[in-house]
């Protein structure tokens, strides 16, 4: 069995010269902690979240970036940058996600 500790996800959205009007918000995730098994050919067969980040989205797709990171890398190699570099793609895409969200309904 495989146990992986990830590196912890920080998101940090500050404008150098914020408006009157703007929000910061500064978001700091919990460390994902994961164990996956995988069969004699090094593929991830089970996944599972052993400390979760607090937000199911995430802790899921950690686990999805496990399997898929194992199975593109090399046996006997530790997967943590890629499964690291997926999740904090997975977040800046929410992030950007919820910008265009909030420009939809921001009133005029």
């Amino acid at each position: 069995m495989i146990a992986l500790a990830l590196a912890t996800v920080q998101v940090v959205t500050a404008p150098a010269a914020p408006a009157a009007s703007d929000i910061t918000v500064t978001a700091r995730l919990k460390k994902i902690r994961l164990a996956a098994q995988t069969d004699k050919n090094g593929r991830v067969i089970k996944c599972e979240v052993t400390v979760s980040s607090g937000d199911s989205g995430l802790d899921a797709q950690a686990c999805l970036a496990t399997r898929d990171c194992a199975a593109e890398g090399k046996a006997g190699v530790d997967p943590t940058d890629c499964v690291d570099r997926r999740l904090i793609a997975f977040v800046n895409a929410g992030r950007e996600d919820r910008r265009f969200r909030e420009k939809l309904i921001a009133p005029n």
